[in-house]
């Protein structure tokens, strides 16, 4: 995927994009000259890499699933980030909380997420009933 370079500057409500390189070269030795001319007195230019999107099609939403299991406790939640997105593959990592393992599960669409998770915490309980502790 091709990518434009943008120079920025500021945070949270003041952040914008300055403009737009070609090239990261082009970007850096802009934002390095407009910081030597704004001084310290001024939040710093900055250089990001964007991807460029040519179509529809290349954006769109990727889905991830957390649970978390205690035994007999489960809890889940999710959270959908929105962009560009490239081939999605199924994902399944585990992870730790302050109150225990967890599970990540990523996919494209909610439904696959919940059926890995889902899955994963099947295999869990047969563990536990075959495995009982005190």
């Amino acid at each position: 995927m091709s990518a434009v370079y943008v120079v920025s500057r500021g945070s949270y409500s003041d952040y914008r994009v300055e403009f737009a390189c070609t090239t990261e070269q082009a970007a850096n030795d802009a934002a390095a000259k407009l910081n030597a001319l704004a001084g310290s007195s001024y939040e710093p230019y900055e250089v990001e890499e964007l991807p460029l999107v040519d179509s529809p099609d290349q954006v769109g939403a990727t889905v991830r699933y957390m649970a978390h299991t205690d035994r007999d406790i489960v809890r889940e939640w999710s959270y959908t980030e929105y962009g560009v997105i490239s081939e999605v593959e199924d994902e399944l990592a585990e992870t730790s909380f302050p109150v225990g393992k967890g599970w990540r599960a990523t996919a494209a669409s909610p439904d696959r997420a919940r059926k890995i998770l889902a899955d994963k915490l099947a295999q869990l309980r047969a563990e536990t009933e075959l495995d009982p502790q005190p």
